[in-house]
């Protein structure tokens, strides 16, 4: 069974144009190029992709289209050289660090989340892509470590994660922000995307990163958050929902009130 980046050369070749990742791990698991041990194949390919143009540079059998979508070059049929990375088949680095590290999420949260030199001038929305992917890592680190189940097959609207521990299964979004200058962490929640998702198994998890790449996650559901929008700790505007976290005396606090409770607490369900 072929690594991640020969299944991406096998779909990008018939594909015959640039795809995003997301699509590419699609096809490459259809079309029997690829058969992942871990439970987030697309994250894996997304980190095998960019991965090889970074080390490989010129010789990289990959080019970067448009931030997240990727093409073969002209000579990508040459036979891989020894200085080639590859991934060696393997799957999800969540899964498969041996000793539990998340390096390739503490290096995205440590470069501001421009970790890889060939986005280097990506503009500041590509760098918030790049905190938001490693939030979920960080997450999906957490929820193993616990003893739940991660999946991200079916992720999407609203969903980034789903985790399960024994018969229970729970949908997560994660929202992954630094800390501004203003010594906030402000991010917002989609109004079509929460309302429909709202049930008592829909968990939120704010991952609030400080310089110095310290985290602390909130991790409410989905009821929790309304009664927040409902108190007036959380915003509204036309688009959906604005949350407003700040740090005093070591606590945290969503607009006017704290949050301790929820504060590392990853008791689901």
């Amino acid at each position: 069974m072929a690594g991640y980046k020969e299944a991406a050369v096998a779909v990008l070749r018939d594909a015959g144009g640039p795809l995003g990742y997301q699509e590419i791990t699609r096809r490459a698991i259809d079309e029997g190029h690829l058969k992942p041990r871990g439970r987030t194949p697309v994250a894996s390919m997304s980190a095998a992709l960019y991965k090889n143009i970074k080390v490989r540079g010129e010789a990289s059998e990959f080019r970067l289209v448009d931030k997240n979508s990727f093409e073969l070059r002209r000579d990508s049929t040459k036979d891989r050289g020894k200085d080639d990375p590859g991934d060696g088949g393997r799957a999800d680095p969540v899964q498969d660090d041996a000793d539990g590290r998340t390096a390739s999420a503490d290096n995205l949260f440590a470069k501001g989340g421009k970790a890889d030199p060939v986005q280097d001038d990506a503009q500041d929305a590509a760098g918030s892509r790049r905190i938001g992917a490693a939030g979920r890592f960080r997450v999906m680190s957490e929820l193993l470590f616990r003893g739940y189940g991660v999946d991200r097959r079916g992720a999407g609207d609203g969903i980034d994660i789903r985790a399960s521990k024994g018969r229970d299964n729970f949908r997560i979004q994660v929202k992954a922000v630094t800390r501004n200058n203003n010594d906030r962490y402000i991010t917002s929640i989609k109004k079509q995307p929460f309302d429909k998702n709202d049930a008592p198994n829909m968990y939120y998890v704010f991952v609030l990163r400080d310089p110095g790449n310290k985290i602390n996650f909130v991790v409410m559901s989905s009821r929790d958050i309304k009664k927040r929008i409902g108190g007036g700790d959380i915003t509204s505007n036309r688009a959906g929902y604005q949350a407003s976290f700040k740090k005093d005396g070591g606590e945290i606090f969503l607009g006017s009130r704290d949050v301790e409770l929820y504060r590392n607490d990853w008791d689901l369900g």
